[in-house]
Parts: structure tokens; sequence; C-alpha cells
């Protein structure tokens, strides 16, 4: 007895099937593909604009800053580049089409190198920040405090109304806070009188920053200890060097750790504290002679 032949299947029924079998199986295609009916394609990246805006203002930072008269400019200039190239390496991973090349030129439109800079660490900037994904949250608030940082160098004055951080950040901070103004205070006291200039200003910064974390930290702070063990000896000028870049250093470290998590943060508003205090210490340990770097405080 002889089979009969099976009809051969239309394309447009095979492509249906295919396609009901794809849909079926949570298959979604990239987002450069080309749209086809049933299966969802993916969305843009959550903080795809935020990354290229970043991306945007580091190399108009490096062109512009690197070209400004101040010794911090070239090496500003550094930090930025290399920033700009780990956000463009981790916004092409997220399929965020990226510019190859930076710039070349500095900026044309009259804008000075400290208002260039100053951009990066707006509170507006760090406000959006702030709401990105946490995989790439710490590093962006690092960038902008670098910023800050930076437009400190480059002339610019405090903030008027400096934006506090959140209580759990404060109660982060304040052991290495307390730590350092107290190894200024011993390194002051056994520094000859006639080269104490610098650390005293150094230690009304301190004085004042201590106080506002105190203030953020509320009734939760722990009472301050009467010393402090001290990481380096004060007893020669290159030791009183190396202990105030260690304990300014401490605390750009204690600045990263508390990006942890946004709650921490304190919402939007903690984020401008935090990065408005992250950038007053790192400010201070590259003029104290702590190599720049470009994510200080990250590991």
């Amino acid at each position: 007895m002889s089979r009969r032949p099976v009809a051969p299947l239309a394309r447009r029924t095979v492509l249906a099937g295919g396609i009901l079998a794809l849909a079926g199986c949570g298959v979604r295609l990239e987002r450069s593909a080309p749209r086809i009916p049933g299966i969802p394609t993916q969305g843009p990246p959550p903080d795809g604009e935020l990354l290229l805006a970043t991306i945007d203002r580091l190399n108009r930072a490096a062109t512009t800053v690197g070209a400004a008269a101040s010794p911090w400019g070239t090496r500003l200039a550094s930090v930025h580049l290399t920033q700009s190239r780990k956000v463009i390496e981790v916004a092409a991973s997220q399929g965020v089409r990226v510019p190859t090349s930076a710039p070349t030129l500095p900026s044309t439109d009259g804008a000075t190198p400290l208002a260039v800079e100053s951009e990066g660490a707006t509170p507006a900037v760090v406000r959006a920040i702030a709401g990105a994904e946490p995989a790439i949250m710490p590093m962006l608030l690092v960038i902008a405090a670098t910023q800050a940082a930076g437009s400190s160098l480059l002339g610019a004055p405090p903030a008027a109304d400096p934006a506090p951080v959140s209580g759990s950040v404060a109660n982060a901070l304040l052991t290495p806070v307390r730590r350092a103004t107290y190894a200024v205070e011993v390194a002051i006291a056994k520094t000859p009188l006639a080269q104490r200039t610098t650390l005293r200003a150094l230690l009304t910064m301190l004085y004042a920053e201590r106080s506002r974390i105190e203030v953020a930290a509320g009734a939760k702070a722990p009472a301050p200890p009467t010393a402090f063990s001290l990481p380096v000896a004060a007893d020669t000028p290159q030791r009183r060097t190396q202990l105030v870049q260690r304990v300014l250093a401490d605390v750009v470290q204690a600045c990263g750790h508390a990006t942890g998590t946004r709650d921490g943060l304190g919402g939007a508003d903690g984020a401008v504290g935090l990065v408005r205090t992250w950038g007053v210490f790192l400010s201070a340990a590259w003029t104290a002679g702590v190599a720049p770097a470009a994510f200080p405080g990250l590991r």
C-alpha cells in the first residue's frame, strides 16, 4: 500500500509557526534587529543617555581643561580621558552606540576651563546620577566628585550653602574624618612655626567638614575618642607629609565605600552632599601630594 505524498507547507505558515514558537520560548531580539511582529525587541539601555552625556562632558573637559593655564590642567585632562575610555567601555557593553574617538581641540564656545570642569558636578547632574542603575552609579558619582575637586583646584570658591550627606553616610565618614583632623593637629604641633601655614589651612577645612558630618550623623554619632592610633609617625617632615596623605586618602576611600546602596546615600539630595564632600577631600588629598586617579575611592 503506497503512502500519500505530504503536501509542502506554505512559506507563510512556516514563518508564522516559527515566530509563535520563538515568542513562546521567551526569545527577545537584539536592540538593532529588524522588527518582527510577535517578538518583542529589547528597549534602549536604561542609562544610555546618561552615559553618553557623561562621555561628552568628560571629552569636553579633557580637551578644554587640558589647555588651561594651570599646573593642574594636564593632570585633570589625563584623569578625564581615562574616565571617558572606561565609560565608553561600559556603555558599549550595554549596547549603547558610543563615539569612536574623543575630540582633539579645546572647546570654542568661549567657556572657561573652570566652567567646563564644573559642568560635571552640578546638583542637577548628580541628581540624575542618583537615579542610575546600581551597577554604574558609583562610577558616575566618583567622576562627578573628581570634577568637583578639579573645579576647586582651578579656582572655584567653596559652596556657600553646602548640601549635607545622609545620616548613614555621615556615620561612615565620621571616624576617618576625625582621625584625619587629629593627625593634622599632631603634624602641626611637630612642625616649626614658620612652616605651618598650609597645614593650618587644611585644619580649618577639616574642622568645618567634621562639624558638618557630626551634625548630619545626629544622635547616632559616637563620642569622639581622646586620641587615635596614627598609621605613620609624625617625627620627620617626610613622615608628616606621608601621614597627611594617608589620612586624607582614607577619607576618600570611605567616600567610595559609601556609594554602596542608593538608600544609604539618602536619595538624590544625599548624593549631592556626598559628591561635594568627596570632592573637598579629593582636592585636599591631591594638593597634599596624593597622585590624582581616575576612580579614587573605588576598588
